[in-house]
């Protein structure tokens, strides 16, 4: 194995008839050299690798049933009650000068608020929902993250595989408890080398190319569904983070808990609960919805 210090200006895979390879990594600022049996591992760890991020994908799939659930049951039981429709909160749901919510739709937005706890919490707040809306029809609205049904799942010891080795990848955290695959997030990976003594911080589009290189045609077609996977998700994230942003932004104050009626605008809350609703509906609405605030972030700039 040979690296080389030579700060590469574009990303590049060069095999030879002899079994090596070469591949130079921009971000990284280095070559990596492998001889025939070097390339072989390569080949090897990028598979269980893929192993282990399929797996850890499946997290997705789980954490939108509950999440998308969650909002969703919320929203439809404050229908259900009459309390609030798509023209507003009614007079069911405010006080009789309606400046203020009444106390169960108050109780019920202000558990929408906590949208981000773990699963488990989520499902303990919905348990007595009147309504529970089935998340096999909001997937079939979710392409992206139902096609991690169809995605293979691997035990841990199927791609545990080992640390003491002279090659292997890592892109892994925490995301409320479970692990996420960091290099869907920001396309970063690490290559330990010689058994971690060495470690190589790759990023920009460097590691996806790569994963291009050595997967082969299905493991490849695996990596990018589990890539829309986590986009998908993500887009899902960012529209319930605007949601509770909206719902602080009109009142809804998290240390307490608590809307404060000086600070309340019914209105916006309304706005804030009608783009959720509007959102949750379908992977392209909220992706609709998100472009459309990127826009107006760059015509501000």
């Amino acid at each position: 194995m040979d690296l080389k210090l030579d700060n590469p200006e574009s990303f590049a895979v060069k095999r030879e008839q002899d079994g090596s390879i070469g591949v130079s990594l921009p971000s990284a600022g280095v070559s990596l050299c492998l001889d025939s049996a070097e390339s072989e591992l390569l080949t090897n760890e990028a598979s269980r690798f893929l192993r282990e991020t399929l797996s850890h994908t499946h997290y997705v799939l789980k954490r939108f049933k509950v999440q998308h659930t969650f909002l969703a049951s919320y929203i439809q039981t404050l229908i259900n009650k009459g309390h609030w429709g798509l023209d507003g909160f009614t007079e069911q749901g405010l006080d009789r000068k309606g400046e203020t919510f009444k106390y169960e739709t108050e109780g019920l937005l202000e558990y929408m608020a906590g949208a981000f706890c773990f699963s488990k919490q989520l499902n303990e707040f919905m348990k007595d929902l009147p309504v529970k809306v089935d998340p096999q029809i909001a997937l079939s609205q979710w392409p992206s993250i139902m096609a991690v049904a169809s995605l293979p799942y691997f035990e841990k010891e199927e791609y545990e595989g080992e640390w003491d080795v002279p090659l292997r990848f890592t892109s892994s955290g925490t995301l409320v408890g479970l692990f996420k695959s960091i290099i869907f997030h920001d396309g970063s990976l690490e290559i330990a080398l010689n058994s971690g003594k060495v470690k190589l911080y790759v990023k920009g589009d460097d590691a996806f190319c790569l994963f291009e290189e050595i997967l082969e045609h299905d493991g490849l077609s695996e990596f990018n569904a589990a890539k829309q996977a986590w986009v998908g998700f993500t887009e899902l994230e960012i529209g319930v983070r605007r949601f509770i942003d909206g719902l602080k932004a009109n009142g809804y104050d998290r240390e307490i808990d608590y809307f404060d009626s000086d600070r309340l605008n019914i209105g916006g809350v309304h706005e804030a609960l009608l783009e959720l609703n509007k959102g949750l509906a379908s992977e392209a609405d909220m992706k609709a919805i998100n472009d459309s605030y990127k826009g107006s972030s760059s015509e501000q700039e």
